[in-house]
């Protein structure tokens, strides 16, 4: 469970973005966020342009990569870079703005699933990637992972509350008496406190302990 949870709370933490990016976008369908990691490499006489990122519309969640060889022109390197790489915004993924493209393989079903399409002209080669999710799909997905995260988050929090308070972490049994397996729900205690149970009577607090006081 150690390893477990914090996996889990990384995972929320990481889908509590997406989950909020893709509500935005499907209420508002004309708006996009997205990134590009764009890569320029150049040898005479081909220059080989990567590119890979995601864009989340109204549409879906789109993830993508793409290969381009183009061929150079005479002396084109003396005003060319020949490294260049930069990260910037995307509006929509390069399969829906290239030229010349054609599918080679379509396979999806409700706006989901994967497609390959290449360009294959005089000066210029092309393959792209693009794996799309319907947003649906994105936001039940994303949804339970946050929701399953932050249930996990209140259950840990409870548990380290009860603990300091002397009572059982699983039931919240008052273990004051010096019980190693809660009478209760038969846990075994690992670290036995010596904290007193907040008192039912107190005015200024509530006990943590659920299940009342031993021997009853």
């Amino acid at each position: 469970m150690r390893l477990k949870k914090p996996a889990l709370f990384v995972a929320a933490a990481l889908c509590l973005p997406i989950f909020v990016i893709q509500v935005m976008t499907y209420l508002s369908p004309f708006r996009s966020v997205g990134f590009t990691r764009e890569t320029w490499h150049a040898t005479d006489p081909v220059a080989h342009h990567g590119n890979w990122g995601a864009v989340d519309d109204g549409q879906g969640l789109y993830l993508f990569v793409e290969h381009e060889q183009s061929t150079l022109p005479p002396d084109a390197l003396d005003s060319l870079p020949l490294e260049r790489a930069s990260f910037s915004a995307a509006g929509s993924p390069p399969q829906f703005t290239v030229g010349d493209s054609t599918f080679q393989k379509d396979w999806t079903f409700l706006r989901t699933g994967y497609q390959y399409s290449t360009v294959d002209i005089t000066y210029r080669r092309g393959q792209y990637h693009l794996v799309r999710i319907h947003p649906l799909f994105v936001l039940i997905a994303t949804g339970l992972v946050v929701g399953v995260g932050i249930r996990g988050a209140l259950s840990s929090y409870r548990r380290r509350r009860r603990t300091r308070a002397g009572c059982c972490a699983n039931c919240g049994y008052d273990l004051r008496s010096g019980h190693d397996v809660c009478p209760e729900c038969g846990s075994v205690s690992a670290t036995r406190s010596q904290a007193t149970c907040p008192s039912s009577q107190a005015a200024s607090s509530i006990s943590p302990c659920s299940k009342g006081i031993a021997g009853s």
